[in-house]
């Protein structure tokens, strides 16, 4: 089963790029996707497997 589709549906900006969703903190980074809604705990699960 593949996450990224589950994860599309529910983005905010469905128009948005991967670069676009990275933050940088200090010298880390993070990839910070933005929902429409919160993420349910099956979801969630699928989300930390990537």
């Amino acid at each position: 089963m593949e996450v990224f589709p589950s994860l599309f549906l529910i983005a905010e900006d469905r128009d948005v790029m991967v670069a676009d969703q990275f933050e940088w903190c200090g010298s880390t980074g993070t990839w910070c996707p933005k929902f429409r809604r919160q993420l349910n705990d099956w979801e969630i699960s699928l989300f930390q497997t990537c």
